[in-house]
């Protein structure tokens, strides 16, 4: 596979200018924001890591504009994520800022996956072939599905 894309390193106004440009979020926010992206430049406070702090936005935020926010967080400010921690309401949620690097590996996860909720974690489907075996046909779709082949099952 290709490697990764090396992401530029963003300069601290630069990173400050980004912040200042998004919408929807109230000057207390934006400043515990700027806050945020401040310290994640300098050097940790002794006993605590950069990499382990979470902002959370507390804001009522609709979801166009969590959407809207995540776009811009994900252009601009490069070296964090952002993603909705849900709330009781429907549609309702906080928006959580952190970095790439603290971003454990679960959640990296639980973001790609496109699986509907409330299906169970299986599919089943008949696979018409032609000129293929089983189990090469099973590696193309595992391959094809970026899902790895040990996963997919078949009988008969």
């Amino acid at each position: 596979s290709p490697p990764a894309p090396v992401v530029p390193p963003v300069g601290l106004d630069d990173a400050k200018d980004a912040v200042d440009s998004l919408p929807h979020l109230s000057e207390a926010d934006r400043g515990r924001l700027r806050a945020f992206v401040e310290n994640s430049h300098g050097e940790p406070p002794p006993g605590f890591s950069r990499l382990t702090a979470d902002l959370v936005i507390e804001a009522e935020l609709t979801k166009e504009a969590r959407t809207v926010l995540h776009k811009l967080i994900k252009e601009r400010l490069p070296f964090l994520v952002s993603d909705t921690v849900p709330q009781n309401r429907p549609l309702a949620g906080h928006l959580r800022v952190r970095h790439k690097e603290a971003q454990p590996k679960a959640d990296r996860r639980e973001q790609t996956s496109k699986w509907p909720a409330g299906l169970p974690p299986y599919c089943h489907f008949v696979l018409l072939k032609a000129n293929y075996d089983s189990l090469s046909a099973l590696g193309v779709l595992a391959r094809a599905a970026r899902v790895p082949r040990s996963e997919h099952r078949r009988v008969g």
